[in-house]
């Protein structure tokens, strides 16, 4: 804001030349400053790309045709997007493990995770395949895999179909002969193969009452 005292008429027709080519400087800077972003904008959609991954591909290709894709997601999350960028994944196609976005999109050019191709959609699945499956005897079958050393294991699945989790015995109860410090327990219907360190203790302590106690050690 200018404060201005006025003089004479002369100084009068200097003061309103000036505010009309302030007013014209205004705008040139208004129409530079819109065009710098319109450039702005076109220049981050020109360079977005698309990257292709299906589970044939391979993680050394580039990635960006049907014909290079890449195979892994931990490809994908090595892999920082650029506003704009896509990233399709082959329909019919499945992956095991956890998709980890490194960046964000803008309003404007947000980054997409799609499909491409035809069939079902792609399948992203957070289930870790076990293997080293050891038979232990009685239908019993221990797995030496890593995925074994878990704390917890919430559901497992067979070929696919949701399994529950096993018990020991298959029916009916074991019986415990003591107890001491509310942590040790002896039952002679236990043997010491296998070792059930790790496994999980149901105990029917009474009536309608069951109490779920993790297995430091056997």
């Amino acid at each position: 804001m200018l404060i201005l005292k006025k003089t004479n008429p002369s100084q009068g027709v200097r003061i309103a030349q000036l505010i009309v080519k302030s007013s014209f400087l205004v705008r040139k800077t208004f129409y530079r400053l819109l065009l710098i972003s319109v450039t702005v904008l076109y220049v981050n959609t020109a360079n977005a790309a698309i990257y292709y991954v299906s589970a044939t591909g391979s993680d050394a290709n580039s990635g960006t045709s049907t014909s290079l894709p890449w195979r892994t997601l931990t490809k994908v999350n090595s892999f920082t997007p650029k506003p704009g960028d896509q990233i399709l994944f082959k329909r019919g196609d499945s992956w095991k493990g956890t998709l980890i976005p490194r960046a964000s999109g803008t309003s404007g050019s947000p980054i997409i995770y799609g499909a491409y191709g035809t069939g079902a959609n792609p399948i992203i699945t957070g289930f870790t395949p076990v293997t080293a499956w050891t038979n232990k005897g009685g239908n019993i079958w221990e797995s030496t895999n890593a995925v074994s050393t878990l704390t917890t294991c919430n559901m497992v699945v067979i070929n696919g179909a949701n399994t529950p989790m096993g018990r020991e015995p298959n029916a009916g109860y074991y019986y415990f002969q003591s107890h001491s410090d509310n942590y040790n327990i002896t039952s002679n219907n236990l043997t010491g193969t296998p070792n059930w360190k790790g496994a999980e203790l149901a105990i029917n302590s009474g009536y309608w009452e069951t109490r779920r106690c993790p297995i430091a050690n056997q």
